[in-house]
């Protein structure tokens, strides 16, 4: 089941997103700041999800809790096109020479978001941990649940079975009485 909060992209982005993760060689946790450049998928839902962090709470089923920041169109400010320092001569050889213009040249970096800081990090894992602890709390409630259960069990089956013996005896009585109250 999906559960959404915020501007998210849609389920079936979503999904994609998880099949990716299951496939990627992380453990428990993992962010990036870049990820249509990582998940060519991700390309056409940059606007909410150009960064993601993910926690893995079960990587056999697929659950994750996935937490999405939007693009963030950086422009860097470069003295000159750095494009432009590369020559090719006419036998085809590439020279690098000096940049005649030092003119202002701006650079759009796209399809990223902010970096994730150290305290979302942090907090992300301290919230993994937690849930993890939780979850084998629950798992060593129902296993001492399951073996009461079990126990229970196994006591009815006893008691039946001295239920069916202890009828079985007097029913047997009454059958044989009426076979012969038929017969006469």
């Amino acid at each position: 089941k999906l559960y959404t909060l915020g501007d998210v992209p849609d389920d079936d982005k979503i999904a994609l997103i998880i099949e990716w993760l299951r496939m990627q060689e992380f453990h428990s946790f993992y962010q990036t700041s870049e990820l249509a450049f990582q998940f060519h998928g991700a390309r056409d839902i940059t606007a909410q999800a150009s960064g993601i962090m993910a926690i893995e709470l079960s990587h056999n089923l697929g659950e994750y809790i996935i937490w999405f920041k939007p693009e963030l169109i950086k422009s860097i400010d470069w003295a000159g096109n750095q494009d432009k320092a590369i020559q090719t001569a006419e036998d085809g050889t590439v020279r690098l020479s000096p940049r005649k213009s030092f003119a202002k040249y701006t650079e759009e970096i796209k399809n990223t978001s902010a970096e994730w800081s150290d305290s979302e990090i942090s907090s992300a894992i301290k919230l993994r941990e937690d849930l993890i602890q939780i979850i084998n709390k629950k798992a060593g409630e129902i296993r001492k649940l399951n073996e009461l259960l079990k126990a229970a069990y196994d006591e009815l089956d006893t008691f039946s079975f001295t239920i069916s013996h202890d009828l079985r005896t007097p029913l047997s009585a009454i059958k044989n009485y009426t076979e012969i109250i038929l017969e006469d």
